[in-house]
């Protein structure tokens, strides 16, 4: 059963400021292209559609999983182990969610939204994203095999306590 959120929630049209920023931004780029007057603006085009159609899958995917996700994990769960109530064992446990976490923005920023909405509490939420961004271990052998063993390690040894600090942090000044 999914329970209301007891948070207040501010509704969010389709054109937020961040999306008419990014179309401000977009037109931008899109004169100084035609101003150029050598086809930077035809070739631009067709690179952000071939982008645009190699990501519809990814797309299309995330959003299946984050409705389903919305739908399939109980609030309960979520609010008992990952909710204010649930103090430090609630971001340790986001922290090592967050570093399991594929490597996409497309994945996790919608995963950590809907666990908010799911009744995670601030400091969870702030340190699974922590965590995926310093953490996420589907990264771990790309990153060996350019910079080594050692300090791949060493960074991931020392980023551990990282996630756990910012998830406090969120839940001392924030948090209910």
């Amino acid at each position: 059963m999914i329970l209301p959120d007891p948070r207040p929630q501010k509704k969010r049209g389709t054109m937020d400021f961040t999306t008419i920023l990014l179309i401000i931004v977009a037109l931008l780029f899109m004169l100084v292209a035609y101003l150029r007057h050598d086809g930077s603006l035809t070739a631009g085009l067709k690179s952000g559609a071939q982008t645009f159609v190699k990501l519809i899958p990814i797309f299309i995917a995330v959003f299946i999983i984050v409705g389903l996700s919305e739908t399939l994990v109980p609030q309960e769960l979520v609010s008992r182990w990952l909710g204010e109530q649930s103090g430090w064992r609630g971001i340790v446990l986001a922290s090592a969610l967050g570093a399991v976490m594929p490597p996409s923005i497309f994945v996790s920023f919608p995963l950590a939204a809907t666990l908010y909405k799911a009744g995670a509490g601030i400091g969870a939420g702030v340190a699974f994203v922590t965590s995926w961004s310093l953490l996420t271990l589907f990264r771990m052998p790309l990153e060996v095999s350019i910079v080594g063993l050692r300090p791949t390690l060493i960074r991931m040894g020392v980023g551990l306590i990282f996630p756990v600090i910012a998830g406090f942090i969120a839940d001392f000044l924030f948090g209910t």
